[in-house]
């Protein structure tokens, strides 16, 4: 007060403007300090919350067993099953995550049969899937699933816990790869996805009639890249020298049941010289009936086919018992004849599933006469010319042997136009971002030669039953549809037309879930952490950086 009274004194004039101005600053400095002291906590328990939200992915490999048993009789089994007509068999994965705070945030799972096993994979989060297959003895017969019989059960020591699962069409959601989130580790912590399948009489296949099935038999011209993009059709235009490739993409559209015997041919293989041919594909099973599809080429002049010894080559994986996927197998060359035995190599037998989509090609060689082009006939330009010029005729009388005087030769240098360069090589397949994606990534593939200058095309195969894609600047794009793992190559072509593949030009592409769930249930893959859990990290720093900021400016104010 009394301080207070002394200014008022001393500057009486001036006093009613400072007292303003005090009031002022002070009304400011409590609605600072108001602000400061009610934000700061929120702010430090919104980053506590979000600290906390933010964990790392499991990083221990949880317990797995795949297994199946006949229901009612016995126990599971993880190596073979027997079991008959009328019986139901249930499939199941038994997972065990027994590490404490391991919690997977993403679990997947999927299962894929045939009448001759079951394959089941599971991924936890970031670490490696683990596979399993379990042979089946069906006595002949096959396996259908029973709608509405998946489930998943959790475990949480004391009582198994129960849940439906829906399906998706006939299909059990394992069998198109099933999410779960927030598996928690602990103490006597497991899981259960299962589904059943019975066993019944063997059903009958039949070849591409789903509305996504790609035409049973094709055509592509690889010397006019026609039809453009490196796409497959029904109708070509040829020219005498071009190359052709025929391909049968054949799917067994039902499920549990296997083709057996599967032929494939090739009917009306032109013998002698036409303007055009129709050539009917033909896919036949001895329990099974054909399918055919027609392909039209149009010759500019009269012209046959030549196929191209070696060239009949298979892809896929026709059964679970195959043990792998078929990259370009050999087979014979009675494609055009008898025709050739494709799917599994001994049995010709063909799975129902998309997993068992087997593709057959065929190149062929146009042989004809071509429409003729003005053809340039260098004239030699002798070297010199000599031309006698008689003074006088002279009757020789012959004493011994004549030499003749000179005879002019001309040499001419024939124009050599190169055939191939037989020094190329395929070098490597780069594959830019490494070798596991995920699905619907845009996947850059770069086939590279040696000497590159040399490489005219490149042929890329994706190995997801995709067309061969051809393409002159080697470097492409590609997407998959579906998580797996696939085989890929590419070749180089060089100027005289020869194909060059190398073990360097393949790959395997491992394609994992996309972020985007196509089912209800699924739940996105864990986006990669890079935040340490433990120790004194910048979002702490933050923290106590904005804390010490605001009582800064307490203390100034």
């Amino acid at each position: 007060m009394k301080i207070k009274n002394f200014l008022s004194s001393v500057i009486p004039a001036k006093a009613g403007i400072y007292s303003d101005r005090f009031r002022i600053k002070s009304g400011m400095t409590m609605a600072l300090k108001t602000i400061l002291f009610s934000s700061v906590p929120l702010i430090t328990a919104g980053l506590l919350i979000w600290k906390l939200s933010v964990r790392s992915a499991a990083t221990v490999q949880p317990a797995v067993s795949f297994e199946a048993k006949v229901v009612g009789v016995g126990n599971y089994a993880g190596d073979s099953l027997t079991a008959s007509q009328g019986q139901t068999v249930r499939i199941r994965f038994h997972v065990e995550n027994t590490t404490a705070g391991n919690t997977i945030d993403d679990y997947q799972v999927s299962s894929v049969f045939d009448p001759t096993g079951l394959k089941g994979w599971t991924k936890a989060d970031g670490l490696e899937k683990q596979y399993a297959y379990i042979t089946l003895n069906l006595g002949g017969n096959g396996l259908r699933y029973k709608l509405g019989s998946t489930k998943f059960a959790r475990y949480d020591g004391t009582t198994w816990i129960f849940e439906d699962l829906a399906d998706t069409g006939n299909e059990s959601e394992i069998m198109t790869t099933y999410h779960r989130a927030a598996l928690s580790g602990g103490a006597n912590m497991a899981y259960e996805f299962f589904y059943d399948a019975d066993v019944v009489a063997m059903p009958t296949p039949i070849f591409n009639i789903h509305s996504s099935d790609q035409p049973l038999f094709q055509v592509h011209n690889d010397t006019q890249n026609q039809p453009a993009g490196s796409q497959y059709a029904g109708t070509v235009s040829a020219n005498p020298g071009d190359e052709l490739t025929f391909l049968f993409w054949v799917h067994n559209n039902t499920w549990g049941s296997t083709a057996v015997n599967t032929i494939a041919k090739i009917s009306n293989w032109p013998g002698t010289a036409t303007g055009a041919v129709t050539l009917t594909g033909t896919v036949d099973a001895d329990n099974s009936d054909p399918a055919t599809r027609d392909v039209q080429i149009n010759f500019t002049s009269p012209s046959t086919l030549q196929l191209i010894a070696g060239s009949t080559l298979l892809f896929g994986q026709p059964t679970l018992a195959t043990g792998g996927a078929y990259n370009g197998q050999a087979l014979g060359e009675t494609v055009t004849t008898t025709g050739v035995q494709i799917g599994q190599i001994g049995s010709g037998n063909i799975s129902g599933c998309w997993d068992f989509v087997t593709q057959l090609k065929v190149r062929a060689r146009v042989a004809g006469t071509a429409t003729p082009t003005p053809t340039v006939t260098p004239t030699p330009t002798p070297t010199s010319t000599v031309t006698p010029t008689p003074t006088s005729t002279v009757t020789p009388t012959p004493t011994g042997t004549l030499t003749p005087t000179l005879t002019p030769t001309v040499t001419l240098t024939p124009t050599v136009t190169p055939t191939g360069t037989s020094g190329l090589v395929c070098q490597n397949l780069d594959l830019p971002g490494g070798t596991t994606r995920g699905v619907g990534e845009n996947i850059r593939f770069v086939c590279n030669g040696a000497p590159q200058s040399s490489v005219t095309q490149c042929r890329f195969r994706f190995g997801d039953g995709s067309d061969e894609l051809f393409d002159s600047s080697c470097n492409v794009f590609h997407a998959y549809n579906r998580a797996g793992s696939y085989d890929v190559s590419c070749e180089v072509r060089d100027s005289g037309g020869s194909w060059k593949a190398a073990n360097a030009c393949g790959s395997r592409l491992e394609i994992r879930p996309g972020a985007t769930p196509t089912m209800a249930q699924v739940v996105p893959a864990a986006t990669p952490r890079t935040q340490p859990e433990t120790g004194f990290n910048s979002i702490w720093f933050g923290v106590f950086a904005i804390i010490g900021v605001g009582l800064r400016l307490l203390l100034i104010i």
